[in-house]
């Protein structure tokens, strides 16, 4: 499930997986498809995906508002969503980030405005590099500037983030 809306600052967690049905207004289902590999991996892979750096930059790339603290999203941007094309991805790839859900997901991820401390957050990033082969060097640099944004932080541009890099 993936959110109509949310807070972006206060947010923990940018899509969730549910075995049980569910109806509500803050998560919608969405839909990973897939002809190739086993759906609850593939659903679980973009879990991981949609939680990790590159996941909330490709959201956050699509919502329709301008309101950029507080995003929505409609159905028809939820089309747009970059995401892996699963059925271009091994086996291997895909089960390396459903392993990465798997490990991760009973851990408490921090807000998003501290994801440049946040070690869970950290350790989908290097999952996500590693499995669709992404340089570590571009996520971390993404995850630095991505932290520095008003939208993450909830405040006015500053810099810190990308002055002070990962310490």
């Amino acid at each position: 499930m993936v959110p109509e809306r949310l807070s972006v600052p206060n947010t923990r967690v940018t899509a969730v997986l549910t075995d049980e049905p569910t109806v509500g207004s803050a998560f919608v289902p969405y839909h990973p498809v897939t002809r190739k590999h086993e759906l609850v991996a593939v659903e679980k892979s973009t879990v991981a995906y949609l939680n990790s750096t590159a996941g909330i930059t490709a959201m956050l790339g699509v919502t329709s508002n301008k309101k950029i603290v507080y995003p929505n999203w409609s159905i028809s941007d939820w089309y747009q969503l970059p995401c892996p094309d699963w059925d271009k991805l091994t086996a291997q790839q895909v089960r390396a980030l459903a392993a990465a859900y798997e490990e991760l997901c009973n851990r408490e991820l921090q807000e998003l405005r501290y994801m440049l401390t946040c070690d869970i957050r950290k350790q989908l990033d290097e999952a996500v590099a590693q499995a669709l082969g992404v340089p570590w060097e571009a996520m971390e640099k993404t995850r630095i500037a991505l932290a520095s944004e008003p939208a993450i932080t909830g405040k006015t541009f500053t810099g810190d983030a990308l002055a002070g890099g990962l310490r």
